[in-house]
């Protein structure tokens, strides 16, 4: 049980990290697409 709930944790850990990863990468793609389309629709 105890290797269960250590594996949960780690799981969270991982999953929160990845989610934090994911959330810089959008931030930064939408950062890139309002440029673009602020230099297009010029």
């Amino acid at each position: 049980m105890a290797a269960d709930k250590l594996l949960a944790k780690q799981m969270i850990r991982f999953v929160m990290v990845v989610a934090k990863q994911m959330t810089r990468f959008v931030m930064v793609v939408a950062k890139q697409m309002t440029r673009f389309v602020m230099v297009v629709s010029r």
